[in-house]
């Protein structure tokens, strides 16, 4: 409303001074100059109506220049938008001051400069995201891709080992090749698993089909530290559990929580030395139950608590022999697509806490 009645007056302003001043030209030209510079009538005549023309040429002239001008001016921002160049670089000092205030003549257009810059913000912001994203994208195929490549480099070398004829193993050695074999290919099995899950949690977020069931949450996390226990990659790694209820019945989709849970817990093991202490603890009230899976290691700074969620941020590469997963983006989006929410805290050197907070 404000734009449009600025627009009104400016016309009605322009008009009305536009005729003041037109007569008052007029008058004094055909009274004081036409008289004094041409003394033929016929002279006389082509002095009025230059008299009455060169009003409507300078008033044209003015009209351009605080009007149409802008318009050209608006029109070459927005191009320079349409291109991907949000800095405006050219415009700004044909737009502004140099005491960054905007020249006069542009006043009239001030909000649609305003909107127009703020656009170009948004869109420059936009456009740096995307590009990170798109780094992290990268970044996340390649480790990804590393991941695979780990466990497919062991099936590969032991089962040519089983097909050199120029050697011959043992039952017990052939029985350690097919072992790791098996277990490797289990682990490619999984991780694949684990991407065809984040692309569609990704894509369908909280209508994903969750297969949401009844069963005892304290039940399920014992036999997950039970198993955690008796891996050997966790050898030298302690495991708690605590608990304000000996039995917890709760609607979710089983695998998908044991997916956030293992993935949690698959950063601690691998972001944190041998001697810690993994805990998991379970408190519930009337409708909610908060599951904290909590540890005494290393911790996370600031800067890396910012990125933890966002997609396509995996955990980098540590020295110990356990996957950190695909990510923790994928663990918020099944607490998401439970109608929970995760909470984190953490401290350099004092431990992290991963919270899922779901619905009973």
């Amino acid at each position: 409303m404000k734009l449009r009645l600025r627009f009104i007056l400016f016309f009605i302003g322009n008009l009305i001074a536009f005729i003041f001043f037109t007569g008052i030209f007029v008058a004094v030209f055909l009274e004081y100059v036409t008289p004094f510079l041409f003394k033929s009538e016929q002279a006389a005549y082509f002095s009025d109506v230059t008299g009455i023309i060169l009003p409507f040429i300078f008033g044209g002239i003015l009209f351009g220049l605080y009007f149409v001008n802008p318009l050209v001016t608006m029109l070459s921002l927005i191009k320079e938008l349409s291109e991907g160049d949000y800095s405006f670089a050219n415009m700004n000092q044909i737009l502004y001051k140099k005491n960054g205030k905007l020249k006069w003549r542009y006043a009239l257009y001030r909000e649609l400069i305003t909107d127009i810059y703020e656009l170009a913000r948004q869109q420059g912001a936009a456009e740096k995201e995307r590009e990170k994203l798109e780094e992290a994208k990268t970044n996340w195929i390649s480790g990804v891709s590393h991941d695979l490549k780990t466990p497919l480099s062991y099936i590969t070398g032991y089962s040519a080992l089983l097909l050199d004829d120029q050697k011959e193993w043992s039952i017990s050695e052939q029985q350690q090749f097919l072992t790791t074999i098996h277990t490797k290919s289990e682990l490619i099995n999984e991780l694949i698993s684990d991407l065809n899950l984040t692309f569609k949690l990704e894509a369908l977020s909280e209508n994903y089909p969750i297969n949401k069931k009844s069963f005892d949450l304290v039940d399920f996390a014992r036999a997950f530290l039970v198993d955690l226990a008796n891996d050997h990659q966790t050898e030298g790694y302690e495991f708690g559990f605590q608990t304000d209820s000996e039995k917890l019945l709760i609607e979710a989709d089983q695998k998908l929580l044991f997916r956030a849970v293992q993935n949690i817990v698959g950063n601690a093991l691998a972001h944190n030395p041998k001697g810690t202490v993994i805990e998991i603890d379970i408190k519930s009230n009337q409708s909610n139950v908060d599951f904290t899976i909590k540890d005494n290691g290393v911790g996370m700074s600031g800067a890396t608590l910012e990125q933890l969620f966002k997609r396509y941020q995996r955990p980098e590469e540590t020295e110990n022999n356990v996957s950190g997963g695909l990510g923790l983006s994928v663990v918020k989006n099944i607490i998401e697509a439970h109608g929970g929410t995760i909470s984190v805290e953490s401290e350099v050197g004092e431990g992290s806490s991963f919270t899922f907070h779901l619905p009973l």
